[in-house]
């Protein structure tokens, strides 16, 4: 038995769209929280590895905390605060 061109396209779309959903909704938001670094606000909310929010305002985001260059990546501290960091940092700091 042959499953029709309508239903694949339509089995295809379904699971297109739950995919899109979930990854939306995973995407760090804007909130009206303080950033955990300079109190501006608005800021994004980001999951740490707890399941607690960690909160960093566009600017904040936007340079190395440690060198002043544009940040690139970024991570989770101990205290549980995402830490903003160019290649070279995060190099530095996680030894790779």
């Amino acid at each position: 038995m042959k499953m029709s061109a309508k239903l694949i396209v339509g089995v295809v779309g379904v699971i297109l769209a739950i995919a899109v959903l979930v990854v939306i909704l995973k995407m760090p938001h804007t909130v009206n929280e303080p950033c955990d670094w300079c109190d501006k606000r608005p800021s994004i909310a980001y999951e740490n590895s707890d399941g607690e929010k960690a909160y960093v305002c566009k600017e904040c985001s936007k340079y190395c905390m440690l060198c002043d260059e544009k940040a690139t990546k970024h991570y989770e501290n101990m205290a549980g605060m995402m830490v903003f960091v160019c290649d070279d940092c995060y190099e530095a700091v996680h030894g790779e």
